[in-house]
């Protein structure tokens, strides 16, 4: 497999376009995607993520990206969780609305709930089939957020794009090879994540108090970055693209700045070998973690370690 160039292997993720997204977002409001837009086209970005579960997201972006010169994206969207992925005829519905919102043909179309991965063959597999036969796709694939998950997906011979999240503290998929399986295979491979939803590169005054208890991990992040003088969001995108250079980062951005800054990480010199071991050695933390679906909210008390 020839490895994707930094323009092809960057995804812009969208989810902050159609709505305030992510635990450090303090603003709490929505990027300028007008303007996101406009700077993706300009640093030669050619890949966007979006979701009907993004609020708006699609809506925005199919005004966004009608004019021509746009067109050269391919936009990957997700089908909305409520969408009963067994009923082929729903799912065929939602893939054409979202192909008609996003202004033609997508090129990747998967099911956002992970949990499908476990009855793929049971009937989500046809409608998604189904989808991309009509020519409202031309890849499908599933978004994961389990090794279990991720494994019962590399194995199905229809799914072309797989969705997980990877960093360099959740790095649950190095083990038994699961990310090779799917790369042999012919799969293409999308990591999301890779700043765990900005917790990774934020400092620990801005952690807020419900999500106090991931700090020594960040922390034994943080001190290794210091020792090797890099920064933390080098290295969290740096690990992943050297880890695995056929798959595909999927990176949100809130701002131009944050998109450039972001998008110049895909280019830098490569980690050296050393602290890669390092970092290959830091222990992965507990579920509660790594795994936002997990972290507490405002007004729950945190979770035990």
């Amino acid at each position: 497999m020839t490895q994707p160039d930094a323009q092809n292997r960057f995804v812009l993720g969208t989810a902050q376009i159609g709505m305030a997204y992510g635990a450090m977002n303090q603003r709490g409001m929505q990027a300028d995607g007008q303007s996101l837009i406009a700077k993706a086209i300009e640093l030669g970005v050619t890949i966007l993520d979006t979701a009907q579960a993004y609020g708006n997201s699609e809506t925005f972006l199919g005004e966004l990206i009608a004019h021509p010169e746009h067109g050269r994206f391919d936009v990957i969207s997700k089908i909305d969780p409520g969408v009963d992925a067994r009923q082929s005829d729903r799912v065929v519905a939602a893939a054409k609305e979202s192909a008609t919102r996003l202004g033609g043909p997508l090129y990747g179309l998967m099911y956002h709930d992970a949990e499908i991965a476990d009855y793929w063959g049971d009937g989500p597999g046809d409608g998604l089939r189904q989808a991309r036969d009509a020519g409202h796709c031309r890849k499908i694939g599933i978004s994961t957020y389990s090794p279990a998950q991720f494994a019962r997906a590399a194995v199905e011979p229809d799914i072309d794009i797989i969705q997980a999240p990877f960093n360099v503290l959740d790095r649950r998929l190095e083990k038994d090879r699961l990310v090779e399986m799917a790369l042999d295979r012919g799969c293409e491979i999308h990591f999301r994540s890779l700043f765990l939803q900005g917790l990774l590169i934020v400092d620990q005054g801005s952690i807020p108090e419900r999500l106090s208890f991931a700090w020594p991990w960040v922390q034994k992040l943080a001190s290794l970055c210091d020792k090797y003088s890099v920064s933390r969001e080098e290295v969290a995108i740096g690990y992943v693209r050297q880890r695995y250079p056929d798959a595909r980062l999927v990176v949100g951005c809130d701002d131009d700045a944050q998109l450039v800054r972001n998008f110049s990480l895909m280019k830098r010199p490569a980690l050296p070998r050393d602290l890669v071991s390092r970092i290959e050695r830091l222990e992965i933390p507990p579920e509660s973690v790594v795994n936002p679906a997990l972290w507490p909210t405002e007004n729950e008390c945190r979770p035990c370690s």
